[in-house]
């Protein structure tokens, strides 16, 4: 919960497969941040969508390849559309 509250100059954030839950707020009010990716394959978060709060440049959500549904399920629905399955994101 909150890990990345308010942490000024964070343009991209890689949240390990190790991270099994994203808490409240853990990204908010991060004006610069434009890019997450999520390395595991099934995080739970906040699904009130306070995760991403004040985050008005954030362009990409990586996930890893064919966990695209998956995260729909998981994040507000008005940032599907900032979805990408990666290639690049670990199976772990």
């Amino acid at each position: 919960m909150m890990a990345f509250d308010k942490c000024p100059g964070i343009k991209q954030i890689t949240v390990s497969a190790s991270v099994v839950e994203v808490g409240n707020y853990a990204f908010r009010d991060n004006a610069e941040l434009e890019t997450v990716t999520f390395e595991g394959l099934e995080i739970e978060m906040d699904k009130e969508g306070w995760v991403f709060a004040g985050c008005p440049s954030l362009k990409t959500i990586n996930v890893p390849v064919k966990k695209l549904a998956y995260y729909k399920k998981h994040v507000d629905k008005e940032l599907h559309g900032l979805l990408a399955e990666s290639k690049q994101v670990k199976k772990g």
